[in-house]
């Protein structure tokens, strides 16, 4: 087989690298590999590799080959070296050299014939090692990618909510009522409308910022009022306020995201909310106070509309304007 370790049955095996020297020669090192007898064992290209059974089988063979070429060298050391007395009789340093040199030749054989098998697997371990070192390599520069798009992601919507919360606090905002009080046409007061609306009933006299638009909405929709008609020039300019080239933004997106109620569509006023368990006990975050038309003002100011809001602006439109929801 080729020493790629390729093949439709390839196991993990284990394969410990073993030094160890033998007497008489304590300077000597000999290796081996010791070869896991059954199941995946060890870590690949540290102490396992990829390989057929039959391998497996023809390593471990090799492996029980060189113990006992080993350790026939050393049982014939050991009868031929005099020992006890027999170390004084003249001769007897001469056989111990010879059996030196004997086992010596004897462990350079076995070292040569277990020598392929100790080359390939250090070359399949080489090989695994490397192949791990890549991998961990491509997976920490993956979560290093995936860390940097997280950390790009959170920037972005940081920077869009920045965006959104910064529109949504400024009083921009007008409403009007056609004459059947069904739709209300949502105008900004600093764009110029792309169409002025149907004559109406009444509307709001003065801008509102979002938070308190939705509030006002929210309280038509108690009244009957279920379609919103927004000015085409004031979502244009809510997606230009609000987009980037590398993050653009739709006008549905902005109204969910300053919005508390969730709405199905900036075109339709959600049902009203059922009344909770104790009525009084959760603070409105953004309503209004007081009475309906011409009430006294909550956080803001006072005069029309529903109640104050977020703002403490006087009446009419800013910049100029007229009084009431005025040209659209």
């Amino acid at each position: 087989m080729a020493d790629n370790g390729a093949g439709p049955s390839l196991q993990v095996i284990g394969a410990a690298r073993v030094a160890f020297t033998q007497q008489p020669f304590t300077g000597r090192q000999l290796v081996y590999y010791a070869i896991s007898s059954t199941g995946p064992r060890g870590s690949l290209g540290w102490d396992a590799v990829r390989g057929l059974a039959t391998e497996r089988a023809r390593w471990q063979a090799a492996e029980e080959r060189f113990h006992a070429e080993v350790r026939e060298a050393w049982e014939a050391y050991r009868a031929a070296v005099p020992e006890g007395a027999a170390r004084l009789l003249p001769g007897a340093r001469r056989r111990s050299a010879r059996a030196e040199e004997r086992m010596s030749r004897a462990l350079d054989e076995a070292e040569e014939r277990y020598r392929p098998v100790r080359e390939e697997l250090e070359r399949r371990l080489a090989r695994h090692e490397r192949e791990e070192r890549r991998a961990r390599e491509e997976r920490a520069h993956h979560w290093e990618a995936e860390r940097l798009a997280a950390r790009e992601r959170e920037r972005i919507r940081r920077e869009r909510a920045d965006r959104c919360s910064a529109l949504a606090v400024r009083p921009l905002w007008g409403w009007r009522l056609d004459e059947s009080g069904e739709t209300a046409y949502v105008h900004r007061h600093d764009v110029d409308p792309a169409e002025a609306p149907p004559a109406g009933t009444r509307g709001s006299t003065r801008p509102w910022c979002a938070y308190d638009l939705e509030d006002q909405l929210l309280r038509l929709g108690t009244e009957g009022t279920r379609r919103l008609v927004w000015d085409q020039a004031a979502r244009e300019a809510v997606v230009v306020e609000c987009s980037t080239p590398r993050d653009p933004m739709a006008f549905e997106e902005w109204w969910a995201t300053v919005t508390r109620r969730r709405w199905t569509s900036s075109q339709l006023i959600p049902p009203p909310e059922p009344p909770a368990p104790h009525p009084g006990t959760s603070p409105h975050a953004h309503g209004p106070s007081g009475s309906d038309y011409g009430g006294t003002g909550g956080t803001g100011g006072t005069g029309g509309d529903f109640g104050g809001g977020h703002g403490g602006h006087g009446g009419g439109w800013s910049g100029g304007h007229g009084g009431g929801f005025g040209g659209f």
